[in-house]
């Protein structure tokens, strides 16, 4: 919502009772503040944990490889909510309409997080109100933004799984093949460079263990196994 005309009461009470806009202008979203879930209501339920984090990158395939535990947080980005293969996903992060709805459909699954525009396209969206800002807005991309979340709610440790792309373009299918087989169209352009430098905004003096899967050697099979 804008108001043509304001003053510093006025200002004051939507702060109060609505998200900002992110971006600098008098604009609101159309959500309560107290229909909105906030960083610190997240960080009671996750802080401490191990996060193992879904991107769609190709090693993603390999998901297998990493132990995942009871008191882990699996978070998803977008589609990787749904990838076979994935035993369980606890928190995903959308904010593209489609892929909102999509995840929506789904009678039981994880937390599903968005911004308080996309909030109102189903009932299981549950809107973050304190994410985001002008630096990082809700259409600069998930995997910063969910980074970021769980920076602010305290994980203990990264485990990043399909984030390919991070240190070069890839070659040949920048998703996994599990997202593709969902119906998602491959990105056609292997270059994340905008994304990867908010990433690197991101995690830049963050001081847990960060594991990338795709820069890790695949376990050598037996000839013959």
């Amino acid at each position: 919502m804008m108001i043509p005309r304001f003053d510093a009461v006025t200002v004051a009470h939507l702060d109060r009772t609505y998200p900002r806009v992110p971006g600098g202008e008098l604009r609101w979203w159309n959500r309560p503040l107290s229909a909105c879930i906030s960083v610190a209501e997240l960080r009671e339920r996750f802080a401490g944990r191990r996060a193992v984090v879904l991107g769609k990158g190709p090693s993603l395939e390999r998901i297998r490889e990493v132990s995942i535990y009871d008191a882990d947080l699996v978070a998803a980005v977008n589609e990787s909510a749904l990838a076979k293969g994935v035993p369980r996903v606890d928190l995903a992060l959308a904010v593209d309409p489609p892929v909102v709805k999509t995840l929506g459909k789904l009678r039981e699954g994880p937390l599903l997080l968005t911004d308080p525009g996309c909030a109102e396209l189903t009932e299981r969206a549950t809107a973050v109100a304190d994410l985001w800002d002008s630096r990082l807005r809700p259409n600069s991309g998930c995997s910063p933004a969910l980074l970021r979340l769980l920076r602010r709610v305290g994980v203990s440790e990264l485990v990043m799984v399909g984030f390919d792309g991070f240190d070069a373009p890839t070659r040949g299918a920048t998703y996994a093949g599990t997202i593709l087989a969902l119906g998602v169209k491959d990105r056609g352009n292997g270059d994340f460079g905008s994304i990867n430098e908010m990433i690197r905004a991101e995690i830049d003096g963050w001081e847990v263990p960060i594991t990338w899967l795709h820069r890790e050697p695949k376990p050598r099979v037996a000839k013959g196994g």
